[in-house]
Parts: C-alpha cells; sequence; structure tokens
C-alpha cells in the first residue's frame, strides 16, 4: 500500500448555509481535503487509527468499503467540509482509493 504524496495546491470550495444556499468561497489545500477524507474513513470503519493508510490505499479491495459506506463517507465528508457532490459528476474510478477520492473532494467546489 504505497502511494504518492498529496501535494497542498489550493482548491475552492463553496461554503452552503443548513438550506443549501451558497454563501462564499473559501479555499482548501489539498492536505485539508485528505484529512477530512481520512476522518470521515475512521468514523465509516469505525477505527481511532488507520495504519498504514495512504494515497495508494484502495478504498473497496484494502479497506472493505461497500456502496452503503460509500455513501456514508460522501455525507460525512460534505459535512466536514461545506461541499455539496453533484451525484451527476461522480464516477467509480473517483472511489478507487484514497487518493482518488481525495483529488474529487478537492477538486470539487
Amino acid at each position: 500500500m504505497c502511494g504518492k504524496t498529496l501535494g497542498a495546491d489550493k482548491i475552492r470550495v463553496k461554503t452552503l448555509t443548513p438550506d443549501g444556499v451558497s454563501t462564499s468561497i473559501r479555499t482548501m489545500r489539498k492536505s485539508s481535503a485528505e484529512q477530512s477524507v481520512l476522518a470521515a474513513l475512521r468514523q465509516v470503519l469505525g477505527r481511532g487509527e488507520l495504519s498504514g493508510v495512504d494515497s495508494g490505499t484502495l478504498l473497496f479491495e484494502d479497506l472493505g468499503l461497500d456502496s452503503t459506506s460509500v455513501i456514508e463517507l460522501l455525507m460525512l465528508i460534505e459535512t466536514e467540509t461545506g461541499a455539496e457532490f453533484d451525484t451527476e459528476s461522480l464516477e467509480l474510478e473517483h472511489f478507487a482509493s484514497v487518493g482518488t477520492l481525495t483529488e474529487f473532494v478537492s477538486s470539487h467546489g
């Protein structure tokens, strides 16, 4: 389970009010997106630590996610980041690994 180091490029994420109205744009770094993904994974998997998990860790094969846990994962990431993901833009490839999901989260907005 080796993976590439994720950069700290800035991306833009919409900040939404509880009723879904866009109120502003804020800046988020890829490292923040990765932290959000990892925090959500810890919750979904019920683990305090994710030893050995990096950007190359496969979500389905290595961590045992299924379609139900992916939905829960996305909802937690939305809550954590304030982003809102368009289900029309979701592709299976976005969920290949921790890195691909982080890229999707960091580029969304």
